[in-house]
């Protein structure tokens, strides 16, 4: 058994201790103000063999309260599917905790969509495999026991139909005949399955464009190991909406919501465990998008120059990927207008982004396209982004200080046609609200569990 001493820097504003207690520092683009780090306090943690076994599962379980509240489950859902990723390899003593974190949070969101893509590329299956073969046979369908894969299936009744059927599906997936004359029959019926199974990938990446996040949970157990957790919800809905920002397109009115702003978290602890993006409705009816994006950096230095340049450099790094996951809401709806069965294109161009003979969905191929998609995207289709609102914190976990960005930007459609019919159009930053302060804790270390902004009402979707 192992020692380790945590000296906390309690602030106003700090739930009992179990989160890294923090200081509120600044607000707005330009403000910037020293914090004096008062309430300093020595906490003992026992650490033994960094178990995190009993974290993760209170996060679980966390989640597991929070489908019980609004009578879901994780799953389909009449059409929304929920699903939810935990990542519990942190601890509070972590060098580098605080950025550990971020990338936790991005692995347990990119492990949930994974899950969801296994989900849709399941139905997708059997929704391409079902129209071919009733293109191919004038109307007749089949019906795959529940267990066995549509895609066996298919092509168990392609090859009962003989040549001329397989040489018909070639064809209607865009390969000249010319390309698979001297072909062999096991190697046309080769092709014809990579090329349906890039379809599946294609249009499940396609569908990937309808996920939101709906909850972020975060904490630790009383040994001081941490763990995060990412709900997301997908729905036909919020594909529509994704496709409607994608082409500029003015998004469904729903019900009337409230300001961007009012949806942002009230308290510190709210703040720092706020990450991703939420899809919420605004005051004007219309579905918007909040991301909220971190980074911190170590206060390990004494040179004010290097350290303004951090600084800068951190709150940057934040407003980026506050915008980065808005972003990411709409990118993969960009890989469905490249993907066409028609006409004469050739059915090796049908995927460009999916690397070597990948056909399965998994999350680093949904990494790989997003990260490409970003690129040709941010910049130029998504007007109308803005900072809300940002925020600074200083952070004391075991000695080691921390300064931590998060800000919080917005997409509207409002914005966005503000935004369009202005020359050089930058965002305006708006006046943070001030957080409401309590008194400082004193009590001992334990487990505690913390909660990001729920602004998505799940039955809007």
């Amino acid at each position: 058994m192992r020692k380790k001493l945590l000296s906390l820097a309690l602030f106003a504003g700090a739930f009992a201790v179990g989160f890294p207690s923090f200081s509120q520092e600044s607000g707005g683009k330009a403000k910037e103000q020293q914090v004096k780090e008062e309430n300093q306090i020595s906490i003992e943690i026992e650490a033994v063999d960094q178990d995190d076994t009993q974290v993760k599962a209170t996060i679980e379980k966390k989640i597991e309260d929070y489908f019980r509240r609004l009578g879901i489950h994780r799953g389909n859902n009449g059409g929304r599917y929920f699903e939810y990723a935990v990542v519990s390899d942190l601890h509070l003593t972590d060098p580098n905790f605080y950025r550990e974190k971020i990338t936790a949070y991005e692995k347990a969101y990119m492990d949930a969509l994974e899950r969801i893509a296994k989900f849709l590329g399941t139905k997708i299956e059997s929704e391409v495999t079902r129209e071919l073969y009733a293109d191919l046979t004038g109307g007749q369908g089949f019906n795959p026991e529940p267990k066995e894969s549509p895609i066996k299936v298919f092509f168990r009744k392609i090859v009962a139909l003989g040549d001329a059927a397989l040489n018909k599906l070639l064809e209607k997936l865009g390969v000249d005949p010319s390309q698979f004359g001297k072909l062999t029959f096991e190697e046309r019926k080769k092709l014809a399955e990579d090329l349906i199974r890039r379809q599946i990938a294609v249009k499940t990446l396609a569908e990937l464009s309808g996920v939101t996040i709906v909850k972020t949970v975060e904490g630790s157990d009383k040994n001081g190991n941490y763990a995060v957790g990412v709900i997301v919800m997908y729905s036909p809905r919020l594909k529509q909406f994704a496709y409607d920002i994608a082409h500029g397109k003015a998004p469904a009115l729903r019900k009337k919501g409230k300001p961007l702003e009012d949806y942002l978290p009230k308290t510190p602890a709210g703040w720092l465990s706020a990450w991703g993006s939420r899809v919420v409705i605004d005051e004007d009816g219309y579905p918007a998008i909040i991301g909220y994006g971190q980074w911190a950096i170590p206060l390990d230095t004494n040179n004010k120059t290097f350290l303004n340049i951090a600084k800068q450099s951190a709150r940057e790094k934040a407003e980026m990927n506050a915008r980065a996951y808005i972003a990411d809401f709409v990118n993969s709806q960009f890989t469905l207008e490249e993907f066409s069965v028609s006409g004469n294109e050739k059915a090796t161009e049908l995927v460009k982004e999916i690397p070597g003979n990948t056909y399965e969905v998994n999350k680093n191929v949904i990494q790989d396209i997003l990260n490409k998609k970003a690129k040709k995207v941010t910049k130029a289709n998504l007007v109308g982004v803005e900072i809300l609102a940002e925020k600074s914190f200083r952070i004391n976990i075991g000695g080691k200080k921390y300064l931590v960005y998060v800000v919080a930007a917005g997409w509207s459609y409002k914005n966005y046609l503000t935004a369009k019919g202005m020359k050089n159009w930058k965002p305006s930053y708006k006046e943070e609200k001030k957080v409401e302060e309590t008194k400082p804790s004193k009590e001992s270390y334990k487990e505690q569990v913390f909660e990001g902004p729920e602004t998505t009402d799940i039955y809007d979707w």
